[in-house]
């Protein structure tokens, strides 16, 4: 055998060699891909998907049957509690010199010593109230210098009222009762009239600005009610 040509003495050698076909592949066999874990893995994932899709438009659903059943009972806002008035059967006195009014507790009684000063007092018969001593006052003020806890008003001709309390000759438990009183009496004190403005006459109108020429020369313009022209000067 030819060591430089080992196949030449060996003609099966040589027939294997010269057919391409019947030589063994020298790579090594790579095992087909399991696609078929892809493919499930897959429907999993297509599964979960569904399964979430199924469960919100489930919860969707479930919260519009809530929305809709559901109805919203107006609150009714609670109406104000109206308060009494108190002084509405109170009596009404009215001071035409200075222009006000006041009201006062029907069983007081109202001492005018003049139109400068007035007393509403607690004289019911039998209240216990010493009537004399206790008392709210109004009067002109005719000083110039103003006292702490007096109460001033302006009268609407520029005057000015002076209103105080007298709370004398009471027990502690009376003080409050008759000061509260007499805060309602301040409360419906009003000036009857207010200050009226000057306003223009009526009657007189603005004339137009036109002039006259006079013979002299000079010019005279529209005057007087009837803006007639005035007189030419001789």
């Amino acid at each position: 055998m030819d060591p430089i040509n080992p196949i030449a003495g060996n003609p099966e050698a040589l027939n294997q060699s010269s057919n391409p076909s019947q030589i063994p592949d020298s790579k090594p066999q790579i095992p087909s891909d399991n696609h078929w874990i892809s493919i499930l893995a897959m429907a999993i994932f297509i599964i979960f998907c569904l399964g979430v899709v199924i469960f919100l438009y489930y919860q969707n659903q479930q919260l519009k049957s809530m929305l809709a059943s559901y109805q919203v009972q107006p609150t009714a806002s609670p109406s104000p509690t109206a308060t009494p008035d108190v002084t509405a059967n109170w009596k009404t006195y009215t001071n035409t010199k200075y222009s006000y009014s006041i009201k006062y507790p029907a069983d007081y009684s109202v001492t005018e010593t003049s139109f400068d000063y007035v007393r509403f007092s607690p004289g019911a018969t039998g209240s216990g109230i010493p009537q004399s001593q206790t008392y709210l006052s109004i009067q002109l003020d005719k000083s110039s210098q103003q006292s702490p806890g007096i109460i001033y008003k302006t009268t609407p001709d520029g005057k000015t009222l002076r209103i105080s309390r007298i709370l004398m000759d009471l027990d502690e438990n009376q003080k409050p009762q008759v000061d509260t009183i007499f805060d309602q009496i301040l409360s419906t004190f009003k000036f009857t009239t207010a200050t009226s403005s000057a306003s223009p006459n009526p009657s007189q109108k603005g004339c137009t600005l036109e002039a006259k020429i006079c013979p002299d020369g000079s010019t005279v313009g529209r005057s007087g009610p009837n803006c007639e022209f005035a007189p030419c000067p001789q």
